[in-house]
């Protein structure tokens, strides 16, 4: 159904009049009679009859004019969403993230996006990467952000790097480790480790060196909470391994040092990255929030990969 021959109709309905209706309308008396006897014929009825001072809508007509009100009030609201969503100001968007980009750009993107656009429905997750994979690959997130190492192997994603920021081994500053001047594999073994999970990582192969010592960490706790890792960092003799991103402002205040033993070999580097699924056009929201996500990284201080 012609949408702008009921748009028409409505007019001529409200006016009484042909002659004040196509002014109000901006189209000549010629062409809405034609609009309208062209809606009628489509209908299969007579919408409106002739008085001697204009016309008035028959008792069909009524029904249908009731209805193409209505169908016209729908017609505008979509258009006016498809805007808003066009412009990001409305729309539905779900994603997840690991624990250390969750625990820095959650707090910020939310803050933000609910300051500037709060029609917006956003659903977050912070989760381990396997299981983000999962909810991606299963359509119930549209993207995720996590270490790439983790989610590169999979099929049927498409993943791009955002940034690189480093990770590593921090103590709080009155941790026995820190009044030790030289660190080494060994003295690691004392204290128990606690961290977000790592697939595939063997914790114990930081602390091995390559004389085949067999020294392994006292326990390991597993977290993907970060402020519940701090507290255990804070209040036990625990080692953190984790992201400088996550601990930057602890390390800036002397809350927490890193210590680097002086015979473990390890490359600390990480670099977080964005997957959607292959072949999937990210939504304009989706799109804009991981463009100011990575912005956020950086000035978090991830370094901007070239």
């Amino acid at each position: 159904m012609d949408l702008r021959k009921l748009k028409y109709a409505l007019a001529l309905a409200e006016m009484g009049n042909y002659a004040r209706a196509s002014e109000k309308l901006f189209i000549t008396q010629s062409a809405l009679s034609r609009s309208i006897q062209a809606l009628e014929q489509e209908l299969g009825m007579i919408l409106f009859e002739r008085q001697s001072n204009g016309v008035r809508s028959t008792v069909a007509g009524e029904e249908v004019l009731a209805g193409a009100r209505d169908l016209l009030r729908q017609a505008n609201s979509l258009e006016r969403n498809i805007a808003l969503m066009r412009n990001v100001e409305l729309g539905k968007l779900q994603f997840g993230v690991g624990p250390v980009p969750g625990y820095v750009l959650l707090p910020r993107i939310l803050s933000a996006t609910a300051r500037e656009r709060p029609r917006l429905k956003v659903f977050a997750q912070v989760q381990s990467a396997a299981k983000l994979v999962e909810l991606l690959l299963a359509e119930q997130i549209e993207f995720l952000i996590a270490d790439s190492g983790q989610i590169a192997g999979y099929r049927g994603l498409e993943v791009q790097a955002l940034c690189q920021h480093y990770g590593g081994l921090f103590v709080r500053r009155d941790h026995p480790l820190a009044r030790r001047r030289k660190i080494k594999i060994a003295d690691l073994a004392e204290f128990p480790l606690a961290s977000p999970a790592v697939e595939g990582l063997d914790v114990n192969q930081l602390i091995r060196n390559k004389t085949g010592d067999t020294a392994q960490w006292l326990g390991h706790f597993v977290c993907e909470d970060i402020a519940a890792l701090k507290i255990i960092g804070l209040e036990s003799d625990a080692v953190l391994m984790l992201s400088e991103l996550a601990l930057q402002r602890e390390c800036q205040s002397g809350e927490f040092i890193r210590i680097n033993p002086l015979d473990i070999d390890q490359d600390w580097s990480i670099t977080l990255a964005v997957a959607f699924l292959s072949g999937r056009t990210p939504s304009p929201l989706a799109a804009q929030l991981v463009d100011q996500m990575k912005d956020m990284l950086i000035d978090a201080g991830g370094v901007e990969l070239t």
